[in-house]
């Protein structure tokens, strides 16, 4: 089973690389993909954020079998409608968890004041925390305040988007060693260099790292491809790579 564990949809297709779930499916098929992580496409008037995470919602309802939908949540636009947001997307869409994103919503993400209210209760449900992390906007992204909320919330997964080599600074070590310090980190290796992802491959094993896209920012065909090549050159056993590309999310899904 593939699964892809970085994809973005919207129903409005409004920034020029924006696709809708039907558009997503028919990537899924066309390249053999079983099953994605699928987050919103920030809109870029922040305040159709409901109506944005509300579509995640339909969609997995209507893909059942193919999306696994998680919410947004954006302590910017107020903490009423963060923590509001975050109670319909654990309790009534019943998605796989929430994606945080301090690059784009302009947040610290390991914030006590404005991010650990929202990561509660998203430990509390049981559910999956996401983040964007890189140096596109290191101050509120970095991989080491990542593993700072790894280190204070243990039981909740944690999923490091990048794997924190978003931007033409690569942090990846960074996140390799946060990692290894938290074993409730999964490296996603989606805008990343492949060297860092085999890299996070070696040190912390295939069961760590996860084979993502990052779609419609870049093509799912040629990323898979990508991983494909890189793993057969490298003589990765078939075990490894099936974990890479869908295994160990597979596990940590319990799908």
């Amino acid at each position: 089973m593939i699964i892809d564990a970085d994809t973005h949809i919207s129903p409005t297709l409004e920034w020029g690389t924006s696709i809708t779930a039907e558009q997503l499916i028919a990537k899924m098929d066309k390249i053999g993909v079983d099953k994605c992580l699928t987050w919103i496409h920030n809109p870029y008037i922040r305040s159709k954020l409901d109506h944005s995470v509300a579509y995640i919602y339909e969609s997995m309802k209507k893909y059942p079998d193919r999306i696994l939908g998680f919410g947004w949540v954006d302590p910017q636009l107020g903490m009423d409608h963060a923590l509001a947001l975050t109670d319909k997307c654990l309790n009534a869409y019943h998605l796989y968890g929430i994606k945080l994103n301090g690059a784009v919503n302009k947040f610290p993400i390991d914030s006590k004041e404005i991010a650990y209210p929202i990561l509660e209760k998203i430990a509390k449900a049981g559910k999956i925390a996401a983040f964007h992390s890189g140096c596109d906007d290191v101050a509120n992204t970095h991989p080491y305040k990542i593993g700072k909320i790894a280190r204070d919330f243990p039981e909740m997964p944690v999923l490091m988007i990048h794997m924190g080599g978003e931007a033409y600074a690569d942090a990846s070590s960074c996140a390799i060693e946060m990692a290894q310090e938290y074993k409730n980190i999964t490296l996603i290796g989606s805008q990343v260099p492949k060297m860092s992802v085999l890299k996070a491959i070696r040190v912390l094993g295939a069961h760590r790292v996860a084979f993502g896209s990052d779609t419609p920012f870049a093509l799912m065909g040629a990323e898979l491809g990508g991983y494909k090549a890189m793993m057969e050159e490298e003589g990765m056993s078939g075990k490894d790579q099936d974990l890479v590309l869908g295994g160990s999310i597979a596990a940590l899904f319990d799908l």
